[in-house]
């Protein structure tokens, strides 16, 4: 059975970037492209086009509709590999900082932007906890608007770090707005039902 193939860390875009800039990059690093999937809101899956960038690589552009953002992704059996193909998108392309995130962070003075400010956060997240990073999203999930504290819920979930389990218990057994606690449960039932097909 081949191995499961290893995850870069996502690379944010900014809205400046175009299809024709991804283009450009791919094809001058001769990635060939694999076609793209449409998103299906039924299914909650996004945009997706793809690239093969060697025997067991590739990568993908998503543009994720509920965060507004949309990011880049490779995939290879290779973690070394996989982080390479990213990085050269990272310096080849306009795209968030950590730093800029939390600035981005800092400067939403009203609820909709604080939302989607957080939302990034959870996207940008990188594989390893950052104090910084989880200090804003916790901080999030007592906001007083519920779009706040439902983007913490899926910052969590983006970041897919563990560190966030009793965040999400926390949310799912005393938010004020049913929807916000059951989505912090079914983060937690996603969590448990990963690891127990592990």
């Amino acid at each position: 059975m081949p191995a499961e193939p290893c995850i870069s860390r996502k690379v944010i875009l900014r809205d400046s970037v175009t299809e024709d800039d991804i283009f450009e990059v791919t094809e001058r690093n001769e990635w060939r492209y694999a076609g793209d999937v449409e998103p299906d809101p039924a299914q909650g899956t996004f945009y997706e086009a793809r690239w093969a960038t060697g025997k067991d690589g590739s990568l993908h552009y998503i543009v994720d509709d509920y965060a507004c953002q949309s990011y880049m992704v490779a995939m290879d059996s290779d973690p070394r590999t996989a982080e390479r193909v990213i990085a050269i998108i990272e310096q080849s392309l306009a795209v968030w900082s950590l730093d800029e995130a939390f600035r981005s962070y800092g400067a939403a003075a009203f609820a909709p932007s604080r939302a989607k400010s957080v939302l990034l956060l959870g996207l940008i997240s990188p594989a390893l906890p950052d104090d910084g990073l989880m200090e804003r999203v916790r901080e999030s999930s007592h906001h007083r608007d519920p779009r706040v504290r439902r983007a913490s819920v899926w910052a969590m979930i983006y970041s897919e770090w563990d560190e966030y389990r009793e965040d999400l218990a926390r949310i799912a057994s005393s938010d004020s707005d049913p929807e916000i606690a059951g989505e912090a449960r079914k983060a937690l039932d996603a969590i448990q039902q990963a690891e127990g097909g592990r």
